[in-house]
């Protein structure tokens, strides 16, 4: 997988914007108690006058944001803004709501006190207070390409109020940081599917509760820090995002902490038409699909008062078809028949191998030894297995893979053996010889399942951990010529045969959400394999 490219809107400032009267500036307006103080019991704030959008400075100013790609962004006052200023005593007093004219680029606030020139000014959002801002862990944007949500996601901006008499000015400056993703796909069950949620991951904390009493949010939340940003999108449905070029139409937007942030970025989307369930009596149903489209930000510098655009060319990790088997079978189970494979679970096709007689390329091997001799010899033994399941740190995600023209999500992350054998003090090629609890599996004369872990992570993996481990996807097998467990379970076949106990068995290791094994199965059930596991 690769990183999404990230474009960075060069000084794209949501800061140092006046935010005018009829001259461009905000003002104080009341009556005159003497000296630079005004005293009174309703002092009038007046903003209004943003300025065009520039690529350079752009002024994006109170609480609902518009932006333009790789230029800047304007912003408006919001219905139901407040703000908040810092009276002669040095408290911190909250206006009431605003009002605006019809285009929300003047507003007007009412707030009780007496006020210094030089006052400070502070806008924290709809959850913060004169010293704390609030950026949310949950985050919804109605519809694509709208930024109406910025002021109760943790919007925030600082000012100094300066003037004489009844007339006052200030210039706002907005400390958050913002991210506008901007995701494309030329796959059409992407296009087929509804984009739910986009879930940001960080190693650091991106949201929570922050002072702000200085005028900057704090380096880290003082309560309530989440590692993680979940923007709902589209309401209870979602949007489509149907798009192969960058459209700022289909632009999702949430406000982020500033910082240097390592990020996962999970494009959920949800998908009705595209999974099937099973093929029965010539019917087949569908799931109600959910699975994510994983991108990774590596070191993403987020300024305060900067927006930055995150683009994504989404797509699909398929797997083929042909990589089912007997065990150590020379070809694959549907050689010759591949055009009748069935594909949904339930599916039957009569010409699936019957003996090694009738289908000699396609019947399981039958060696002398315990060990596999073709499809299967590149394949990890019982003993490497056991290691897998029972040193692998194995992990479970929900992102969304094809096979055989139909859509699934969930994959299995499981450590490679150099990763596990650097931290044990062994060698892949060591661990042949002795599974983890100092058993050598090969030539047991009973198994009963003990090599089993159901300790299933759900964490995501961050782009540098990635290297340490690979994954399986649950894509399914055949017995007797009928398709099972697809997007479900499976099981892949090891490179030894059982050698002390049973007939034409062999041993596997199974996957699925909830656990992952060593097993043994019949040598005819049609398995896939995998051999990039050191």
């Amino acid at each position: 997988m690769k990183a999404s490219h990230l474009f960075l809107n060069m000084t794209i400032l949501l800061t140092a914007v006046t935010l005018a009267g009829c001259a461009g500036n905000d003002a104080v307006q009341g009556e005159k108690q003497g000296g630079e103080n005004t005293a009174t019991s309703n002092v009038t704030f007046i903003g209004d006058g943003v300025l065009p959008t520039r690529a350079a400075d752009s002024p994006a100013t109170r609480t609902s944001i518009t932006h333009e790609y790789k230029k800047g962004a304007t912003a408006y006052w919001s219905t139901g803004d407040k703000v908040w200023v810092k009276n002669t005593s040095g408290e911190w007093k909250q206006s009431n709501e605003g009002t605006f004219n019809d285009k929300k680029t003047r507003g007007r606030f009412n707030v009780s006190g007496s006020f210094n020139n030089g006052c400070d000014v502070h806008y924290t959002g709809d959850n913060g207070t004169g010293t704390t801002v609030t950026i949310a862990a949950n985050q919804a944007q109605s519809a694509a390409n709208d930024f109406s949500h910025a002021g109760k996601s943790g919007d925030c901006g600082v000012g100094t109020a300066s003037g004489s008499g009844d007339s006052f000015t200030f210039t706002l400056k907005h400390k958050a940081s913002y991210l506008c993703f901007l995701p494309r796909t030329s796959h059409y069950m992407i296009k087929k599917s509804k984009l739910t949620k986009i879930e940001v991951i960080a190693k650091d904390n991106i949201a929570g509760v922050y002072n702000f009493s200085n005028g900057e949010l704090s380096n880290a939340p003082t309560s309530n820090g989440s590692k993680t940003i979940t923007l709902t999108t589209g309401g209870s449905d979602g949007f489509v995002v149907n798009n192969e070029q960058t459209d700022i139409g289909k632009g999702c937007y949430i406000v982020i902490a500033p910082g240097t942030h390592t990020l996962i970025v999970r494009y959920w989307f949800r998908n009705t038409t595209h999974s099937p369930k099973k093929i029965e009596n010539g019917v087949v149903t569908y799931n109600n699909l959910e699975g994510t489209v994983t991108k990774y930000i590596e070191n993403m510098n987020c300024e305060p008062g900067k927006i930055y655009d995150v683009t994504a060319n989404l797509d699909l990790e398929d797997f083929d078809k042909n990589e089912y088997y007997m065990w150590d079978a020379r070809s694959t189970y549907w050689h010759g028949f591949s055009a009748w494979q069935p594909t949904i679970n339930g599916g039957y096709y009569e010409s699936y191998p019957k003996s090694a007689t009738q289908s000699p390329v396609r019947w399981y091997n039958t060696p002398t030894n315990h060990w596999a001799e073709q499809s299967a010899k590149d394949c990890a033994n019982v003993n490497q297995m056991a290691w897998l399941v029972m040193r692998g740190a194995p992990h479970w995600d929900n992102e969304l893979w094809t096979s055989m023209g139909h859509l699934y999500a969930g994959r299995m992350w499981i450590k490679r053996l150099k990763t596990i054998g650097d931290a044990y003090g062994t060698t892949p090629d060591q661990m042949q010889y002795k599974a983890p609890d100092n058993v050598d599996y090969r030539f047991v004369t009973s198994y009963n399942d003990q090599v089993i872990n159901h300790n299933i992570s759900h964490d995501p993996l961050f782009k540098d951990e990635l290297s340490g481990y690979f994954h399986l996807a649950p894509i399914g097998l055949y017995l007797e010529g009928k398709a099972s467990d697809f997007g479900e379970g499976t099981l892949y076949w090891s490179k030894t045969r059982t050698l002390n106990f049973g007939n034409n068995l062999a041993y596997c290791l199974g996957v699925n959400k909830q656990r992952i094994s060593v097993a043994y199965n019949e040598r005819k059930y049609g398995l896939p394999i995998f051999k990039d596991f050191k």
